[in-house]
């Protein structure tokens, strides 16, 4: 997925939003699986770590219509309040600071604050504090891109 405003706006809650936390916020490797499915994707049979396991357990299934399917695995950073802390410590070791405010409404609010030089402000409004979290990360994330930054 590419990593663009739009899709930080509109990427839904769940993998996707945890891939592009995993991939570009913290860039925490994700955990590989390899599991043995349908084709359609819709019953897994098998989980492995190893590709050769999943081979082994697909070679002893009689069904038609199974594969190997590698999937990429990031933490609930978007659904977990307690991973999407972990992000929050990661930034703050690279010299963020940050607030979380619950507003009136429920609503959460969570701003990253860039003090390397400049006093630069990510933030971001969500349902859930996990998700105003991983938002207001990859919104932090895409300015350092933008600035050049790694």
């Amino acid at each position: 997925m590419e990593f663009t405003r739009d899709n930080i706006k509109n990427v839904e809650v769940g993998p996707e939003l945890d891939s592009l936390v995993g991939t570009f916020a913290t860039k925490v490797a994700p955990e590989i699986k390899w599991w043995v499915m349908d084709d359609a994707e819709t019953i897994i049979y098998d989980e492995c770590n190893y590709e050769s396991d999943a081979r082994d357990a697909l070679n002893k299934r009689v069904y038609e219509g199974l594969k190997i399917s590698k999937k990429e695995i990031y933490r609930n950073y978007s659904t977990s309040v307690s991973d999407a802390f972990k992000v929050l410590e990661i930034f703050k070791d690279r010299g963020y600071l940050f607030t979380v405010k619950n507003l009136a409404g429920g609503a959460w609010e969570v701003s990253l604050t860039d003090w390397d030089g400049r006093c630069d402000i990510s933030s971001a409004q969500a349902a859930t504090p996990a998700e105003a979290i991983c938002r207001a990360a990859l919104r932090a994330a895409l300015r350092r891109k933008e600035r050049g930054e790694a």
